[in-house]
């Protein structure tokens, strides 16, 4: 099926219309879409929607779209291209200074009452519900107390409180296993000993606070967070350095994110698209040293 930009945005809309804190994020979308000049399929967050290109609300700040064929999309390699990013702090710095949260968190602000590990909870079924039973079961068979914090943005397809009543069941909820829900992410995150999740955005917040993180399956980050599918019962996961977290944010910014708050953002991103018309690949437009040498990055 393919649709055109406006019917793309309305589609986006309709899937989120029972969701305010994402479809407050429907003017952006309409602004990238509407930002593009050209006459071919596009799709934006429907990875099941064969389309020329993707669209997508950014990683850790939804305003920073990502435009693709697949790569960070569908597709997660580890490139190690942050290796030729600057180690200027402009990027890292800029980051701190924004709220790191893909939509809005509500305003409960959470009190610690003993150290905890934090799971960050996603699409518990059917994405995620392998990860997410054995998360509870480690934290259970390890003894190592964890709160898993239900997303502050489900599409109401998300059932925690049943999720958790069958992983009751299954015998992974223990006294070491505690569901936290309706509370904002900056506590939560400040005070972890360590932070896990499928995939989340909040790893990139994780990272910014120099807390020991790790990712259960391929995304964004995997080229300065280790992805551990099977957790050892005495994981001991290494802080990011700064060095290293000062280039992937240098290289992030420039070659990953399209930022739809800069004036040039209708501009760069038809210089993209153009660039793929005349056979650029995704590789290379992902690419730091391509991206400066066509004026990109």
């Amino acid at each position: 099926m393919v649709l055109g930009f406006n019917n793309q945005a309305f589609l986006w809309g309709e899937l989120r219309k029972n969701n305010p804190r994402k479809l407050e994020k429907l003017p952006i979308v309409q602004k990238c879409l509407g930002s593009i000049e050209g006459n071919f399929s596009v799709s934006f967050e429907q990875p099941e929607i064969k389309a020329d290109y993707y669209f997508c609300g950014g990683f850790g700040n939804f305003e920073h779209i990502k435009f693709t064929k697949g790569v960070y999309f569908t597709d997660y390699p580890v490139t190690e291209d942050y290796k030729n990013a600057d180690t200027n702090e402009h990027y890292y710095e800029y980051f701190k200074t924004l709220g790191n949260d893909r939509y809005l968190q509500p305003d409960q602000v959470f009190i610690k009452q003993r150290p905890y590990n934090l799971f960050l909870l996603q699409m518990v079924y059917p994405k995620d519900y392998h990860q997410t039973l054995h998360a509870l079961k480690w934290a259970t068979e390890s003894k190592r107390y964890t709160i898993f914090k239900t997303h502050p943005a489900h599409n109401g397809d998300q059932n925690y409180k049943a999720f958790w009543g069958v992983a009751k069941k299954i015998g992974v909820i223990s006294e070491y296993t505690e569901l936290v829900d309706n509370y904002r992410s900056e506590e939560l995150v400040n005070e972890a000993d360590m932070i896990f999740s499928a995939d989340s955005a909040l790893t990139l917040k994780a990272v910014l606070k120099s807390i020991p993180t790790f990712a259960m399956r391929n995304f964004q980050m995997n080229d300065i967070v280790p992805v551990i599918p099977e957790i050892p019962l005495d994981i001991k996961v290494p802080i990011v350095s700064k060095d290293k977290a000062i280039k992937w944010f240098d290289w992030f910014y420039r070659t990953v994110c399209n930022d739809i708050t800069k004036d040039d953002f209708k501009d760069k991103i038809n210089r993209r698209l153009n660039l793929y018309k005349n056979g650029a690949t995704d590789k290379e437009l992902h690419s730091l040293t391509f991206l400066k040498n066509k004026g990109l990055a």
